[in-house]
């Protein structure tokens, strides 16, 4: 729905399926797990400032008024900042764009305004994405602050932190101590699901099937994904 730094909306379907009619993903992101079973109940729990922001701009009252604003198309080189100015339009909005002014940016360090030649070439389906959610999600709810505040219910928990190496120090909001993480998610009540990379040794990951992983046009090499599951699943196809 969004473009989001690790984003897993690529490989969500090798992950296993949901058991429970309610999902929680208490590191939300832009929910990729969640949007692959959209028609459950929803919970997300997200720390970063500005992508909490996002999810309430897209759960609120009328985002509709602000996405009719977005241009059809922009040039390389405009600036969100310049076209949408913080004090007259929401700050999820905002950011919403500035994920889309070069792809795979949106949760990571730094603010990415200026429109690349990558989000320029996509900027058309802005619109059409956005409106093809809304109206699926409108019943989710989103919980502002830490992982640890997510209700312990039973439930499928797709936890999804950011990894325990240098590609996960690049999140705005990295600083975890992972022991206490990997007790926290074997305490969870349900189906619990846990992404890493292959060499994650916090909890006993495997290999998600065979060199599958996230790639994008910035990376040299494929970054294996690994999961911990306290089901007993096949995760080797």
């Amino acid at each position: 729905m969004v473009s989001f730094y690790g984003s897993k909306s690529k490989i969500t379907k090798w992950y296993p399926p949901p058991e429970h009619n309610t999902i929680i993903e208490p590191f939300a992101g832009m929910a990729a797990y969640a949007l692959h079973y959209y028609d459950r109940a929803v919970y997300l729990v997200e720390q970063d400032d500005r992508v909490f922001a996002i999810w309430k701009f897209l759960l609120g009252q009328d985002p509709e008024s602000y996405i009719r604003e977005i241009p059809n198309r922009v040039k390389i080189g405009d600036r969100v900042s310049v076209m949408f100015p913080s004090d007259q339009y929401p700050a999820g909005f905002i950011e919403i764009l500035r994920a889309e002014c070069n792809h795979g940016t949106q949760g990571a360090s730094g603010i990415h305004d200026q429109i690349t030649k990558i989000g320029a070439h996509g900027w058309h389906r802005i619109k059409p994405r956005l409106r093809y959610w809304l109206p699926r999600i409108k019943h989710w709810k989103v919980i502002r602050g830490s992982y640890e505040l997510a209700p312990n219910i039973e439930a499928t928990w797709f936890i999804d932190p950011p990894y325990d190496n240098p590609a996960g120090r690049r999140y705005r909001h990295h600083d975890l101590d992972y022991t206490q993480l990997a007790r926290w998610c074997r305490s969870r009540r349900g189906q619990v699901i846990v992404c890493e990379n292959v060499g994650a040794s916090w909890l006993s990951f495997q290999p998600l099937g065979p060199r599958r992983g996230i790639h994008s046009c910035y990376q040299v090499s494929k970054a294996v994904e690994a999961i911990w599951t306290n089901k007993s699943v096949d995760i080797s196809v």
